[in-house]
Protein backbone atom coordinates (compact mmCIF):
# COMPACT_ATOMS: atom_id res chain seq x y z
CA UNK A 1 0.00 0.00 0.00
CA UNK A 2 1.51 3.66 -0.98
CA UNK A 3 1.63 5.54 2.22
CA UNK A 4 0.61 9.66 2.21
CA UNK A 5 2.20 12.07 4.45
CA UNK A 6 0.17 13.74 6.86
CA UNK A 7 0.58 17.51 7.43
CA UNK A 8 1.46 17.84 11.19
CA UNK A 9 -1.04 20.14 12.52
CA UNK A 10 -3.48 17.54 11.88
CA UNK A 11 -2.26 14.48 12.90
CA UNK A 12 -0.23 15.50 15.97
CA UNK A 13 -3.24 16.34 17.90
CA UNK A 14 -5.31 12.59 17.23
CA UNK A 15 -1.38 10.94 18.11
CA UNK A 16 -1.33 12.95 21.46
CA UNK A 17 -4.58 12.31 22.18
CA UNK A 18 -4.20 8.76 21.37
CA UNK A 19 -0.79 8.21 23.15
CA UNK A 20 -0.74 6.59 26.33
CA UNK A 21 -3.11 3.46 25.08
CA UNK A 22 -1.96 3.47 20.67
CA UNK A 23 1.47 4.99 20.04
CA UNK A 24 4.45 2.68 20.91
CA UNK A 25 7.22 5.24 19.65
CA UNK A 26 6.30 8.69 18.20
CA UNK A 27 9.32 10.30 16.38
CA UNK A 28 8.56 13.63 15.13
CA UNK A 29 10.77 15.47 12.48
CA UNK A 30 10.33 18.55 10.49
CA UNK A 31 6.53 18.90 9.34
CA UNK A 32 5.38 15.44 7.77
CA UNK A 33 4.41 12.00 9.45
CA UNK A 34 3.88 8.52 8.37
CA UNK A 35 2.02 6.02 10.15
CA UNK A 36 3.32 2.99 10.45
CA UNK A 37 1.56 -0.36 12.20
CA UNK A 38 3.26 -3.26 13.53
CA UNK A 39 3.38 -4.96 10.58
CA UNK A 40 4.70 -2.52 8.25
CA UNK A 41 2.17 -1.07 6.25
CA UNK A 42 1.37 2.47 5.79
CA UNK A 43 -1.98 4.36 6.30
CA UNK A 44 -3.58 6.87 4.46
CA UNK A 45 -5.21 9.66 6.79
CA UNK A 46 -8.96 8.20 6.27
CA UNK A 47 -7.51 4.85 7.22
CA UNK A 48 -5.40 6.47 9.93
CA UNK A 49 -8.15 7.86 11.71
CA UNK A 50 -10.19 4.83 11.71
CA UNK A 51 -7.55 2.57 13.25
CA UNK A 52 -6.59 5.44 16.21
CA UNK A 53 -10.02 4.01 17.08
CA UNK A 54 -8.91 0.55 17.98
CA UNK A 55 -6.98 0.26 21.17
CA UNK A 56 -5.31 -3.34 19.86
CA UNK A 57 -3.32 -1.71 17.50
CA UNK A 58 0.20 -0.28 18.29
CA UNK A 59 1.78 2.04 15.84
CA UNK A 60 4.97 4.13 15.41
CA UNK A 61 5.63 7.73 13.66
CA UNK A 62 8.39 7.55 10.82
CA UNK A 63 10.50 10.15 10.80
CA UNK A 64 10.75 12.11 7.50
CA UNK A 65 13.68 11.17 6.11
CA UNK A 66 12.43 7.74 6.81
CA UNK A 67 9.46 8.77 5.12
CA UNK A 68 10.81 10.32 1.98
CA UNK A 69 12.51 7.26 1.42
CA UNK A 70 9.53 5.33 1.08
CA UNK A 71 7.79 7.86 -1.62
CA UNK A 72 6.97 6.85 -5.04
CA UNK A 73 8.72 8.50 -8.30
CA UNK A 74 5.22 10.19 -9.19
CA UNK A 75 4.40 10.89 -5.81
CA UNK A 76 8.52 12.83 -5.61
CA UNK A 77 7.13 14.37 -8.59
CA UNK A 78 3.84 15.79 -8.07
CA UNK A 79 5.20 16.95 -4.57
CA UNK A 80 8.09 19.02 -6.47
CA UNK A 81 5.82 20.60 -8.46
CA UNK A 82 3.74 21.74 -5.98
CA UNK A 83 6.91 23.36 -4.48
CA UNK A 84 7.02 27.16 -5.58
CA UNK A 85 10.09 28.14 -7.77
CA UNK A 86 12.48 30.40 -6.06
CA UNK A 87 14.44 31.29 -9.05
CA UNK A 88 14.33 34.56 -10.16
CA UNK A 89 15.54 35.44 -14.21
CA UNK A 90 18.12 37.98 -13.91
CA UNK A 91 18.32 40.35 -17.37
CA UNK A 92 22.14 40.88 -18.98
CA UNK A 93 23.09 44.04 -18.41
CA UNK A 94 23.77 44.11 -22.22
CA UNK A 95 19.86 44.63 -22.93
CA UNK A 96 19.51 47.00 -19.77
CA UNK A 97 21.08 51.04 -19.28
CA UNK A 98 23.86 51.15 -17.34
CA UNK A 99 25.49 54.54 -15.73
CA UNK A 100 23.77 57.49 -13.88
CA UNK A 101 20.88 59.05 -16.15
CA UNK A 102 22.05 62.11 -17.76
CA UNK A 103 19.83 65.01 -18.79
CA UNK A 104 20.33 67.67 -22.30
CA UNK A 105 18.67 68.58 -25.15
CA UNK A 106 18.35 66.31 -28.28
CA UNK A 107 18.45 67.40 -31.75
CA UNK A 108 18.69 66.27 -35.51
CA UNK A 109 21.11 66.34 -38.47
CA UNK A 110 21.53 64.98 -41.73
CA UNK A 111 23.93 62.13 -41.51
CA UNK A 112 24.59 61.03 -45.00
CA UNK A 113 26.50 64.19 -45.90
CA UNK A 114 29.64 61.93 -45.60
CA UNK A 115 32.16 60.56 -43.07
CA UNK A 116 31.39 60.81 -39.91
CA UNK A 117 33.98 61.47 -36.80
CA UNK A 118 34.37 57.73 -36.16
CA UNK A 119 34.90 57.52 -40.14
CA UNK A 120 32.42 55.66 -41.23
CA UNK A 121 29.74 56.33 -43.13
CA UNK A 122 25.47 56.23 -42.43
CA UNK A 123 21.92 56.81 -43.69
CA UNK A 124 19.22 58.91 -42.57
CA UNK A 125 17.26 56.00 -41.57
CA UNK A 126 19.74 54.05 -39.23
CA UNK A 127 19.45 54.91 -35.53
CA UNK A 128 22.70 56.46 -34.67
CA UNK A 129 23.71 59.78 -32.98
CA UNK A 130 26.82 61.95 -32.23
CA UNK A 131 27.83 63.21 -28.78
CA UNK A 132 28.67 66.71 -27.75
CA UNK A 133 32.62 67.84 -28.95
CA UNK A 134 33.43 67.86 -25.39
CA UNK A 135 32.12 64.26 -24.38
CA UNK A 136 34.06 62.88 -27.48
CA UNK A 137 37.09 64.68 -27.81
CA UNK A 138 37.62 63.71 -23.94
CA UNK A 139 37.96 59.88 -24.34
CA UNK A 140 40.49 60.34 -27.72
CA UNK A 141 43.31 58.54 -26.79
CA UNK A 142 45.48 59.30 -29.84
CA UNK A 143 45.45 62.19 -32.37
CA UNK A 144 42.70 60.49 -34.69
CA UNK A 145 39.16 60.51 -33.52
CA UNK A 146 38.44 57.54 -35.93
CA UNK A 147 39.86 55.50 -32.87
CA UNK A 148 37.48 56.88 -30.69
CA UNK A 149 36.57 54.11 -28.08
CA UNK A 150 32.93 56.24 -27.57
CA UNK A 151 32.73 54.77 -31.26
CA UNK A 152 30.30 52.18 -31.56
CA UNK A 153 28.95 52.04 -27.75
CA UNK A 154 24.97 51.89 -27.52
CA UNK A 155 23.11 54.92 -25.69
CA UNK A 156 19.25 54.69 -24.72
CA UNK A 157 17.63 58.48 -24.89
CA UNK A 158 14.11 59.20 -23.42
CA UNK A 159 11.70 61.64 -23.97
CA UNK A 160 8.10 61.98 -22.28
CA UNK A 161 7.51 57.89 -21.87
CA UNK A 162 9.26 57.35 -25.32
CA UNK A 163 12.97 56.15 -25.91
CA UNK A 164 15.13 54.67 -28.54
CA UNK A 165 18.27 52.89 -28.49
CA UNK A 166 21.33 54.44 -30.46
CA UNK A 167 24.86 54.06 -31.89
CA UNK A 168 27.53 56.11 -31.25
CA UNK A 169 29.19 57.55 -34.53
CA UNK A 170 29.70 60.86 -34.52
CA UNK A 171 31.14 64.09 -32.84
CA UNK A 172 28.21 67.43 -32.41
CA UNK A 173 30.18 70.86 -33.13
CA UNK A 174 27.58 73.01 -31.08
CA UNK A 175 26.29 70.44 -28.72
CA UNK A 176 26.38 71.36 -24.65
CA UNK A 177 28.09 68.51 -22.83
CA UNK A 178 25.39 66.09 -22.49
CA UNK A 179 23.35 67.03 -25.75
CA UNK A 180 22.93 64.31 -28.30
CA UNK A 181 22.42 65.02 -32.04
CA UNK A 182 19.99 62.35 -33.48
CA UNK A 183 19.90 60.68 -37.07
CA UNK A 184 16.38 62.18 -37.91
CA UNK A 185 14.72 58.43 -37.96
CA UNK A 186 16.06 57.67 -34.39
CA UNK A 187 14.22 61.65 -33.62
CA UNK A 188 11.56 60.25 -35.16
CA UNK A 189 11.38 57.56 -32.29
CA UNK A 190 11.20 60.40 -29.36
CA UNK A 191 9.10 63.32 -30.72
CA UNK A 192 8.05 64.86 -34.21
CA UNK A 193 10.77 66.33 -36.07
CA UNK A 194 8.94 69.45 -36.29
CA UNK A 195 9.90 70.10 -32.65
CA UNK A 196 13.82 70.35 -34.00
CA UNK A 197 14.93 70.34 -29.76
CA UNK A 198 13.45 68.56 -27.36
CA UNK A 199 14.81 67.85 -23.39
CA UNK A 200 15.78 64.47 -23.20
CA UNK A 201 17.05 61.75 -20.51
CA UNK A 202 19.84 59.14 -21.48
CA UNK A 203 22.11 56.19 -20.31
CA UNK A 204 24.55 54.39 -21.74
CA UNK A 205 23.28 50.80 -22.67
Amino acid sequence: MKFTTILLSSLLTTFINAAPALVETVIITAYTTVVVDQDGIHYTPTQTATLLADASQTYSILPTSEAISLVTPSQTEIQQSQTPSTSSSIPSSSSQPSGSVKSGEGTYYDVSVGATACGTYHANSEYIVALSKDLYDENNIDGNPNNNPLCGKKIKAFYQGKSVEVTVVDRCEGCAYNDLDFSPSAFSQLADQGLGRIDITWQWA
